[in-house]
């Protein structure tokens, strides 16, 4: 994401200033350190001076366009957004830990009706507005009229609930 919508020369700066172990080489097969993505994410906060909560969210839509090209079959006998958001903990979180056993996942419970969809999304990691991010990708994807409001349930960030209403 940080190549192509800030170039090269951007992606290399954060690269070097964030002073990762791996000096920033990474496979799609790896599983890697959180704290490389926030120390990557602040630095390039500091480069662009967009807030690494925008940033964040931005980098959450960007992946999941990367899931709809990578796992269109995820998407194929999905017909709405809840219904897909309903399938992340049971179903998508379940494949992913068959790829990546030691991964370590947000826990996302979901409760809805046909006009309102709760999600509760609790991590240690606190990327909220990461998750927040892939869920503004799906309601997109799903061409969703969507209102979303977000709660912090602890003050730290780690337990978020997302309630979204259909327009």
């Amino acid at each position: 994401m940080t190549e192509e919508r800030f170039g090269d020369e951007v992606a290399d700066i954060i690269i070097t200033n964030a002073n990762l172990p791996n000096q920033g080489a990474y496979t799609s097969v790896g599983t890697y350190n959180h704290e490389e993505l926030v120390r990557l994410l602040l630095q390039l906060s500091k480069q662009t001076s967009i807030s690494h909560d925008v940033l964040l969210k931005e980098f959450g839509q960007y992946v999941f366009q990367v899931f709809l090209k990578r796992y269109q079959n995820m998407f194929s006998e999905v017909k709405d957004g809840f219904s897909f958001l309903s399938l992340i903990e049971n179903t998508i979180h379940t494949e992913v830990l068959k790829l990546y056993p030691e991964a370590e996942l947000p826990t996302i419970d979901v409760s809805h009706d046909s006009q309102v969809l709760k999600l509760r999304y609790s991590s240690k990691r606190k990327l909220s507005d990461f998750a927040e991010g892939l869920i503004l990708g799906c309601l997109s994807h799903f061409k969703e009229d969507v209102r979303i409001t977000k709660e912090m349930m602890k003050d730290d960030g780690s337990e978020v609930l997302f309630t979204l209403t259909k327009n």
